[in-house]
C-alpha cells in the first residue's frame, strides 16, 4: 500500500507518494507515483541524472532545481540566472549540469555540488531557447538562433544557418544531426559539422514546438497546435505515423530509451503513451490541472516525468 507524505522542503510543500524499485516500466501499468510542487511558473525543461536519481528542472523561475527522485526533496538549487531558465541538460561526462537563460546566460555547474563553474553571456536575451551537449565539450544552444558554442571558454564557433528562431532541440546519437521547432508546421534538421539546414520535415496543419530522437537513430518525433503528434523516418524524413487523440495542442513528445514508446504531453491536461511500432495509444495518464509543457524519462526508462504550466511536476512509473 503506497504511503502518502508531504514534506517542506526551501518554502515548497511536497506530496510524495512512496514507492518501489522495479526493474522496467510497463506502459499499460504506469500510474502517478510522485508529484512535486515546484516554483508556481511554467516548466520548461527536465532532464535525470544518468543514474535516474535526480531531477533537474528548469522552469520560468531564475532557479534551477535538482530534485532526489527516491524521497521528493530538492537536494541541490543552481543560483545565478537573472531570468527564466529554457534549457538544462548534463554534459556527455555527466559531471556538469549546462542551463540556458533567457537572460542570454550560458552557465555551467558541478552536477554534484551545484557550484557554479563559468557563465557566458551569448547575447541573445529571450523568452524560448534550448541547449544539447555534444561529445567533444560543445553545446549547440538555441538563443536567438542556433549556436555552437566551445563549453571550456564560451566562444561561438558558428552559427547554423536557417535558423533565425528556434525553441527546442533534439541531438541525433550519432551527434551528427541537430533536429528542432522553428515555430512553424514545418521542422528543420541540421548537420552540426557544416551547420547547413539540409531537411524541412512538413505535414502538420499548424505550427509545433515539441521534437524528440529516438535512441535507436531511426525516428523522429514532433508534436503541434493542431492536436497530433507525428512519427517520422529520420534518415528520409517521410512521415510514418500521425498520432491522433489529443483534444488540444501537443506540447511535448519524447521517445523511451528504448526507442518503443512515444509519450505525449498535452494542453488538454493528458500524457498519452504510444506504441512506435503500431501507433496505438497505450494509455491515458491524467492528474495534471492544467497545460502541460515538458516530458523527460529516466535513461533507464523506469519513469517518465512531466511538468505543466503551474509548476507542478509529476512522475509515472510502476
Amino acid at each position: 500500500m503506497s504511503k502518502r507524505i508531504v514534506v517542506a522542503v526551501s518554502g515548497l510543500a511536497i506530496l510524495g507518494i512512496a514507492f518501489g524499485q522495479g526493474t522496467g516500466f510497463d506502459a499499460k501499468k504506469a500510474t502517478e507515483i510522485l508529484e512535486l510542487i515546484g516554483p508556481d511558473s511554467p516548466i520548461l525543461d527536465m532532464v535525470f541524472s544518468a543514474d535516474g536519481k535526480r531531477l533537474v528542472v528548469a522552469a520560468d523561475d531564475p532557479v534551477g532545481r535538482v530534485w532526489d527522485v527516491s524521497n521528493g526533496r530538492v537536494s541541490m538549487q543552481l543560483t545565478g540566472h537573472q531570468n527564466g531558465i529554457s534549457g538544462v541538460t548534463y554534459n556527455t561526462d555527466n559531471k556538469t549540469l549546462i542551463t540556458l537563460g533567457s537572460d542570454g546566460y550560458l552557465k555551467t555547474w558541478d552536477a554534484v555540488s551545484g557550484k557554479a563553474n563559468s557563465s557566458y553571456n551569448l547575447k541573445c536575451n529571450g523568452s524560448h531557447g534550448d541547449v544539447v551537449a555534444l561529445k567533444d565539450n560543445r553545446v549547440v544552444a538555441a538563443c536567438a538562433g542556433l549556436k555552437m558554442v566551445a563549453l571550456q571558454n564560451g566562444k561561438i564557433m558558428g552559427s547554423f544557418k536557417n535558423a533565425p528562431l528556434v525553441y527546442k532541440l533534439a541531438l541525433s546519437p550519432d551527434q551528427q544531426t541537430v533536429f528542432g521547432s522553428v515555430g512553424y508546421p514545418e521542422f528543420t534538421m541540421w548537420d552540426t559539422k557544416s551547420f547547413d539546414s539540409f531537411r524541412q520535415l512538413k505535414g502538420h496543419a499548424s505550427q509545433g514546438f515539441a521534437v524528440s530522437y529516438s535512441a535507436d537513430g531511426k525516428f523522429v518525433a514532433t508534436g503541434a497546435s493542431d492536436n497530433t503528434a507525428r512519427i517520422w523516418n529520420a534518415a528520409t524524413g517521410k512521415e510514418i505515423r500521425v498520432l491522433k487523440g489529443h483534444d488540444n495542442s501537443v506540447a511535448d513528445v519524447a521517445f523511451s530509451p528504448n526507442s518503443k514508446i512515444l509519450a505525449t504531453a498535452s494542453a488538454d491536461l493528458t500524457v498519452k503513451l504510444w506504441d512506435v511500432a503500431t501507433g496505438e495509444e497505450i494509455i491515458t495518464l491524467e492528474g495534471h490541472k492544467e497545460y502541460i509543457r515538458q516530458l523527460a524519462w529516466s535513461k533507464d526508462g523506469k519513469f517518465l516525468a512531466s511538468g505543466d504550466e503551474g509548476g507542478i511536476i509529476k512522475l509515472w512509473g510502476n
